[in-house]
């Protein structure tokens, strides 16, 4: 299992929407987004190797947010590494 996780300055919905995007850049197909509860799911590839990516975000403190980056199986398209690196990354409001 490949996880991540990680602090931004931003709202939870806003990182939640931002991983989306990057995920659909990354190829991946978003299967469940629930900007509420601070999650979504993405999957990648077709029958061989599918990958599921799973990200949580939550508050912590004042104006960051914790964000959880994880698949169930080995990251072989390091989608978890290149989603952190592109939330790390992002100018945040």
């Amino acid at each position: 299992m490949a996880a991540r996780e990680l602090v931004v300055r931003a709202a939870p919905e806003d990182v939640v929407h931002r991983a989306s995007l990057a995920l659909r850049r990354l190829g991946a197909r978003v299967i469940r987004y629930d900007a509420r509860a601070g999650t979504l799911e993405a999957r990648a590839g077709r029958r061989l190797l599918p990958e599921v990516v799973r990200v949580s975000a939550s508050p912590e403190g004042e104006g960051a947010t914790r964000v959880s980056i994880g698949t169930d199986g080995r990251d072989w398209r390091g989608l978890v590494r290149q989603l952190a690196a592109d939330l790390e990354a992002a100018e945040w409001r």
